[in-house]
């Protein structure tokens, strides 16, 4: 019997949701842009749905200082 782990994804442009995953603990797996847009990818491991909910819910919890490291990190990466 043969076992295939298929590895699911998340994709988003918004800066600050992308922000609020990493300071959550997720892992970006990539980025990619597509034409004026910039995405980031993350490893989707089953719980990025509730910290969606979470976040747009305004109900989300990080460190206060990760989040805003996570911004700065991102911003970066968006304009290098």
């Amino acid at each position: 019997m043969s076992h295939e782990l298929i590895e699911k994804e998340y994709k988003t442009n918004d800066l600050y949701f992308a922000a609020f995953l990493q300071a959550a603990g997720c892992v970006m797996k990539d980025t990619n842009r597509e034409g004026s847009k910039f995405f980031f990818i993350f490893v989707d491991t089953g719980g990025l749905d509730k910290l969606k909910i979470e976040y747009f819910g305004r109900r989300g919890k990080v460190v206060a200082l990760d989040y805003a490291d996570c911004i700065q990190g991102l911003k970066a990466l968006v304009h290098s």
